[in-house]
Protein backbone atom coordinates (compact mmCIF):
# COMPACT_ATOMS: atom_id res chain seq x y z
CA UNK A 1 0.00 0.00 0.00
CA UNK A 2 2.95 2.00 0.94
CA UNK A 3 3.93 2.79 -3.47
CA UNK A 4 -0.09 3.34 -4.20
CA UNK A 5 -0.06 6.12 -1.24
CA UNK A 6 3.47 7.67 -3.02
CA UNK A 7 2.28 7.06 -6.62
CA UNK A 8 -2.15 8.04 -6.71
CA UNK A 9 -1.85 9.54 -9.63
CA UNK A 10 -1.74 5.50 -10.75
CA UNK A 11 -5.49 6.04 -10.57
CA UNK A 12 -5.90 8.79 -12.92
CA UNK A 13 -6.85 6.14 -15.69
CA UNK A 14 -10.31 5.43 -13.56
CA UNK A 15 -12.27 8.50 -14.85
CA UNK A 16 -12.24 10.47 -18.17
CA UNK A 17 -13.14 14.08 -17.29
CA UNK A 18 -11.29 16.48 -18.63
CA UNK A 19 -9.53 18.77 -16.21
CA UNK A 20 -8.18 19.17 -12.89
CA UNK A 21 -7.29 15.55 -11.51
CA UNK A 22 -6.49 15.28 -8.25
CA UNK A 23 -5.67 12.40 -6.18
CA UNK A 24 -5.17 11.80 -2.41
CA UNK A 25 -4.43 8.55 -0.07
CA UNK A 26 -6.17 7.87 3.14
CA UNK A 27 -9.17 10.86 2.42
CA UNK A 28 -11.54 11.08 5.92
CA UNK A 29 -14.67 12.36 5.52
CA UNK A 30 -16.84 12.61 8.67
CA UNK A 31 -15.42 11.35 11.79
CA UNK A 32 -15.27 7.57 11.14
CA UNK A 33 -14.48 6.96 7.40
CA UNK A 34 -11.60 6.83 5.77
CA UNK A 35 -11.53 6.18 1.20
CA UNK A 36 -7.74 4.77 0.93
CA UNK A 37 -7.90 6.79 -2.44
CA UNK A 38 -9.74 9.81 -3.66
CA UNK A 39 -9.67 10.80 -7.23
CA UNK A 40 -11.71 14.33 -8.24
CA UNK A 41 -11.76 15.33 -11.53
CA UNK A 42 -13.67 17.49 -13.50
CA UNK A 43 -15.37 18.26 -17.09
CA UNK A 44 -17.72 21.30 -17.85
CA UNK A 45 -20.53 19.44 -16.98
CA UNK A 46 -19.39 17.96 -13.16
CA UNK A 47 -17.05 17.11 -10.51
CA UNK A 48 -16.49 13.40 -10.63
CA UNK A 49 -15.60 11.80 -7.40
CA UNK A 50 -13.99 8.29 -7.16
CA UNK A 51 -13.77 6.67 -3.86
CA UNK A 52 -11.79 3.33 -3.68
CA UNK A 53 -11.43 1.05 -0.67
CA UNK A 54 -8.39 -1.70 -1.31
CA UNK A 55 -7.81 -4.81 -0.14
CA UNK A 56 -5.70 -6.95 -0.26
CA UNK A 57 -3.74 -8.29 -3.59
CA UNK A 58 -3.61 -11.42 -2.39
CA UNK A 59 -7.51 -11.76 -2.01
CA UNK A 60 -9.76 -13.30 -4.56
CA UNK A 61 -13.16 -11.85 -5.64
CA UNK A 62 -15.12 -14.56 -5.87
CA UNK A 63 -15.02 -18.09 -3.92
CA UNK A 64 -14.62 -21.05 -6.24
CA UNK A 65 -18.49 -21.76 -5.80
CA UNK A 66 -19.20 -18.02 -7.08
CA UNK A 67 -19.68 -16.06 -3.71
CA UNK A 68 -18.16 -13.28 -2.67
CA UNK A 69 -14.98 -13.79 -0.56
CA UNK A 70 -14.67 -11.77 3.01
CA UNK A 71 -12.80 -9.30 1.55
CA UNK A 72 -15.04 -8.19 -1.15
CA UNK A 73 -18.06 -8.37 1.55
CA UNK A 74 -16.06 -6.10 4.08
CA UNK A 75 -15.14 -3.61 0.66
CA UNK A 76 -19.20 -3.46 -0.09
CA UNK A 77 -20.17 -3.05 3.54
CA UNK A 78 -17.66 -0.48 4.05
CA UNK A 79 -19.37 1.45 0.64
CA UNK A 80 -22.57 0.81 1.67
CA UNK A 81 -21.98 2.80 5.06
CA UNK A 82 -19.96 5.66 3.08
CA UNK A 83 -23.33 6.27 0.79
CA UNK A 84 -25.15 6.17 3.71
CA UNK A 85 -23.29 8.96 5.43
CA UNK A 86 -22.70 11.24 2.26
CA UNK A 87 -26.50 10.88 2.02
CA UNK A 88 -27.00 12.34 5.08
CA UNK A 89 -24.37 14.95 5.24
CA UNK A 90 -23.94 16.13 1.89
CA UNK A 91 -22.49 19.59 2.60
CA UNK A 92 -19.70 18.21 5.49
CA UNK A 93 -19.00 15.59 2.41
CA UNK A 94 -18.03 18.58 -0.13
CA UNK A 95 -15.91 20.50 2.88
CA UNK A 96 -14.28 17.07 2.61
CA UNK A 97 -14.01 17.21 -1.14
CA UNK A 98 -12.80 20.61 -1.05
CA UNK A 99 -9.70 20.34 0.66
CA UNK A 100 -8.42 17.97 -1.65
CA UNK A 101 -8.00 20.69 -4.69
CA UNK A 102 -4.97 23.24 -4.18
CA UNK A 103 -6.64 26.65 -3.16
CA UNK A 104 -5.36 27.81 -6.82
CA UNK A 105 -6.91 25.34 -8.69
CA UNK A 106 -10.05 27.14 -11.16
CA UNK A 107 -13.26 26.09 -11.10
CA UNK A 108 -14.48 23.83 -14.12
CA UNK A 109 -18.44 23.43 -14.06
CA UNK A 110 -19.51 26.48 -13.66
CA UNK A 111 -19.97 29.96 -14.91
CA UNK A 112 -16.95 32.09 -13.91
CA UNK A 113 -19.07 34.85 -12.23
CA UNK A 114 -20.25 32.03 -9.81
CA UNK A 115 -17.01 30.31 -8.81
CA UNK A 116 -13.18 31.11 -9.88
CA UNK A 117 -11.68 28.66 -7.92
CA UNK A 118 -12.99 24.84 -7.40
CA UNK A 119 -12.68 24.85 -3.57
CA UNK A 120 -15.95 27.43 -3.80
CA UNK A 121 -17.00 25.17 -6.54
CA UNK A 122 -17.06 22.16 -4.90
CA UNK A 123 -18.35 23.70 -1.31
CA UNK A 124 -22.06 24.58 -3.60
CA UNK A 125 -24.41 21.82 -3.19
CA UNK A 126 -25.73 23.45 -6.57
CA UNK A 127 -22.84 21.96 -8.59
CA UNK A 128 -23.51 18.75 -10.06
CA UNK A 129 -20.88 15.89 -8.25
CA UNK A 130 -20.97 12.12 -9.17
CA UNK A 131 -19.80 9.85 -7.02
CA UNK A 132 -18.10 6.50 -8.10
CA UNK A 133 -16.99 3.48 -6.22
CA UNK A 134 -14.41 0.87 -6.83
CA UNK A 135 -13.00 -1.68 -5.20
CA UNK A 136 -9.23 -2.68 -5.27
CA UNK A 137 -9.12 -6.22 -5.12
CA UNK A 138 -6.75 -8.96 -5.94
CA UNK A 139 -5.06 -10.54 -9.06
CA UNK A 140 -6.12 -10.93 -12.85
CA UNK A 141 -5.51 -14.54 -12.74
CA UNK A 142 -8.32 -15.23 -9.69
CA UNK A 143 -10.62 -14.10 -12.14
CA UNK A 144 -12.35 -16.41 -14.90
CA UNK A 145 -15.60 -15.65 -17.25
CA UNK A 146 -18.00 -16.53 -14.77
CA UNK A 147 -16.30 -14.50 -12.27
CA UNK A 148 -16.18 -11.34 -14.90
CA UNK A 149 -19.58 -11.17 -15.38
CA UNK A 150 -20.31 -12.17 -11.64
CA UNK A 151 -18.29 -8.38 -11.63
CA UNK A 152 -20.04 -6.79 -14.18
CA UNK A 153 -23.53 -7.87 -12.56
CA UNK A 154 -22.41 -5.69 -9.33
CA UNK A 155 -24.19 -2.18 -9.86
CA UNK A 156 -23.09 -0.53 -6.92
CA UNK A 157 -19.15 -0.13 -7.67
CA UNK A 158 -16.87 -1.28 -9.66
CA UNK A 159 -14.33 -3.87 -9.03
CA UNK A 160 -10.32 -3.53 -10.33
CA UNK A 161 -7.55 -5.94 -9.69
CA UNK A 162 -4.30 -4.79 -9.02
CA UNK A 163 -3.10 -6.03 -12.34
CA UNK A 164 -5.10 -2.95 -13.94
CA UNK A 165 -2.47 -0.26 -12.07
CA UNK A 166 0.70 -1.97 -12.73
CA UNK A 167 -0.59 -2.37 -16.53
CA UNK A 168 -1.07 1.62 -16.28
CA UNK A 169 2.56 1.58 -14.46
CA UNK A 170 4.02 -0.15 -17.18
CA UNK A 171 2.26 1.82 -19.89
CA UNK A 172 3.82 5.03 -18.32
CA UNK A 173 6.59 3.80 -18.01
CA UNK A 174 7.12 3.17 -21.49
CA UNK A 175 5.85 6.45 -22.35
CA UNK A 176 8.81 7.86 -20.58
CA UNK A 177 11.32 5.68 -22.32
CA UNK A 178 9.91 6.77 -25.71
CA UNK A 179 9.66 10.44 -24.73
CA UNK A 180 13.58 9.71 -23.52
CA UNK A 181 14.64 8.23 -26.83
CA UNK A 182 12.94 10.80 -29.04
CA UNK A 183 14.38 13.54 -26.66
CA UNK A 184 17.64 12.24 -27.68
CA UNK A 185 17.16 11.57 -30.94
CA UNK A 186 16.00 15.24 -31.35
CA UNK A 187 19.50 16.32 -29.77
CA UNK A 188 21.68 14.48 -32.39
CA UNK A 189 19.83 15.98 -35.38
Amino acid sequence: MYFLNKNVYLFNILDHAWNGKHGRSNFRFGSDYIADFIIISAHSGSWIIRLIEAQSPTDTIYTKKYEETQGLREARRQIAEWKIWIANNPLQFRQALASVVDDNTPSYCSNASLHQCAKTELLDLNTPVEIHYSVLIGRRESRDAKKNQLALQNTDFSIMTYDRLLDRAEKMRDAILELEAWQARAEVE
